[in-house]
C-alpha cells in the first residue's frame, strides 16, 4: 500500500484547491488548506511597490505568501511541509490590475480589456525543506512563474451589466474568471488555461516531480 502524505496549500482560493487536488493524487498527496495567519494583513501584503513590474510583483507576492505561511506554522510547532502558495496577477500594458473594489471599477477594467490582449502571470512556490538553528530558520523552495496572453472580444453593455450583477468579477484579478461566465468573452488564449485559473498544472507537476520522482 502506498503511503499518502499531505501537501499544505496556503491559499483560500477554491479554484486553486480544486486544481491542486486534481494533480495531487498522481503523487499520493492529500491536500490540506491552511487558515491564513491572523497577524498578516493580506491587503497590505499585496500592495504593489512603486514602479514594480507585473512579473516581479507576482514572484514577490507568491514567495511572501509561502514563506510567511511556513514561518507561521514553524512558530506554532506544526507540520507544514511541503507548502504550496501562488499568486495570479493580471497585467494590461505593464499595469497591474488587482481585484475590483466596486462594480464601477469592475466595469471599467473589463471595458479597458475589451477587444485587447493582456498578460496573466501565475507564480507558484513550493517550500520543501527547512533548517532551524539558534539564529534563523532557513527555508528551501522551488519557484516557477507561468505567463499567458489572453485576448478578450467585444461584448455588449447588456452582457456586461448582467456579468457585474452576477458578482463573479468582484473576487477576480482583472475583473473576470476564465472558468466561469467570463469565458464567454475570451476570444483567444496563448498559454495555460489552468495558469489563468490560478495554478498552472504542468509546471506545478514538474515541481512535485522534483520531490517525488
Amino acid at each position: 500500500m502506498k503511503t499518502i502524505k499531505t501537501i499544505f496549500l496556503a491559499s483560500s482560493s477554491p479554484r486553486r484547491k480544486k486544481l491542486l487536488i486534481q494533480i495531487a493524487d498522481n503523487f499520493n498527496l492529500h491536500v490540506k488548506v491552511l487558515k491564513p495567519n491572523p497577524k498578516i494583513n493580506m491587503e497590505k501584503l499585496e500592495t504593489p511597490h512603486r514602479s514594480e513590474i507585473p512579473k516581479k510583483y507576482a514572484n514577490r507576492i507568491a514567495l511572501k505568501k509561502a514563506l510567511t505561511a511556513s514561518e507561521y506554522m514553524i512558530e506554532r510547532g506544526r507540520e507544514h511541509l511541503p507548502m504550496l502558495a501562488a499568486d495570479t496577477t493580471v497585467a494590461f500594458k505593464d499595469k497591474i490590475l488587482g481585484k475590483p473594489k466596486s462594480k464601477n471599477q469592475a466595469a471599467k477594467m473589463l471595458k479597458m480589456l475589451s477587444n485587447n490582449s493582456h498578460k496573466v502571470f501565475t507564480s507558484v512556490v513550493l517550500v520543501h525543506d527547512f533548517q532551524e538553528d539558534v539564529f534563523q530558520t532557513k527555508l528551501y523552495y522551488y519557484q516557477i512563474t507561468q505567463c499567458s496572453t489572453v485576448w478578450l472580444g467585444n461584448f455588449s453593455d447588456g452582457w456586461l451589466n448582467n456579468y457585474i450583477k452576477s458578482g463573479e468579477p468582484m473576487d477576480k484579478s482583472g475583473g473576470y474568471g476564465i472558468q466561469g461566465k467570463g469565458q464567454e468573452i475570451i476570444k483567444k488564449l496563448n498559454g495555460s488555461y489552468s495558469g489563468v485559473m490560478g495554478l498552472p498544472l504542468f509546471e506545478t507537476s514538474e515541481m512535485l516531480l522534483n520531490l517525488y520522482q
